[in-house]
């Protein structure tokens, strides 16, 4: 495959030296530009852009979001950092992925390994668009998907409500608990988390847009750049996300 391009927004020397020695065990990635401040790293990634960028988000002293607003975002933005506790906030900040310090060659081996199969992927037209990049996304369901009639119970406070799945519109995390929608516009309480959730649900069927939301595919009416619509309601539709979208998408269209 052909060489990926790196850049390095790192403070840290130590960090900056180990990233550099993963990197050679690599043919594929060659880093092209190491930067010690923001200010550098504007400068030259409006003149070119790398494909990956690794950041230390614990040396930005501002909103990733704005500085990524401000240059040619590279494809593939992974985070450094040692906070593990907002890691789903930093995800929908715009990041592909997070590398948490101190990291080893493993770790780092992962994540690149990640990014050269979604690479390979789209080189081999596994995706109908850049699933990874800020290009417009834009689709128009006309027909609902066939679906199985399937069910779950929901459970709440000793309660246990059974609801099929090609009856559910989207899911809301509230907190502690889940609301389910349904198709009249009722919903109910479930006491789970989203990622347990999905785990119960129809890989083919329901996806996760965000850190709040899960969505049955099939009720979609028209996906536009980072907006969902599902029953006159836009929800966002995370970059963190897009992927496992893109790929419910390619295998319900084909």
């Amino acid at each position: 495959m052909e060489t990926l391009t790196c850049s390095l927004l790192i403070q840290s020397a130590d960090i900056e030296t180990k990233i550099l020695d993963c990197a050679e065990n690599f043919s594929s990635i060659k880093i092209a530009e190491i930067f010690k401040n923001p200010f550098d790293a504007f400068e030259k990634l409006n003149k070119t852009c790398s494909d990956i960028l690794f950041v230390d988000i614990d040396f930005l002293h501002f909103n990733p979001v704005e500085f990524f607003k401000m240059i040619n975002r590279p494809t593939f933005i992974i985070g450094l950092t040692e906070n593990r506790e907002k890691v789903l906030d930093l995800l929908d900040d715009g990041f592909f992925d997070l590398l948490f310090n101190p990291f080893t060659l493993e770790d780092f081996c992962k994540k690149i390994g990640k990014v050269i199969r979604i690479v390979q992927d789209i080189k081999a037209n596994r995706f109908k668009v850049n699933a990874v990049s800020d290009n417009d996304l834009q689709y128009s369901i006309k027909q609902p998907l066939p679906l199985q009639k399937e069910f779950m119970f929901l459970k709440y406070r000793r309660v246990s409500t059974k609801i099929r799945f090609d009856d559910i519109i989207y899911i809301q995390n509230v907190g502690n608990v889940l609301k389910v929608f349904n198709e009249n516009g009722a919903f109910f309480y479930h006491g789970s988390t989203l990622c347990k959730m999905l785990r119960s649900l129809p890989s083919n069927r329901f996806i996760r847009l965000n850190k709040s939301i899960i969505v049955n595919f099939a009720k979609i009416d028209k996906m536009e750049r980072h907006l969902i619509y599902v029953k006159n309601q836009s929800f966002k539709l995370s970059r963190t996300y897009s992927y496992q979208l893109m790929d419910v998408l390619n295998k319900n269209t084909n």
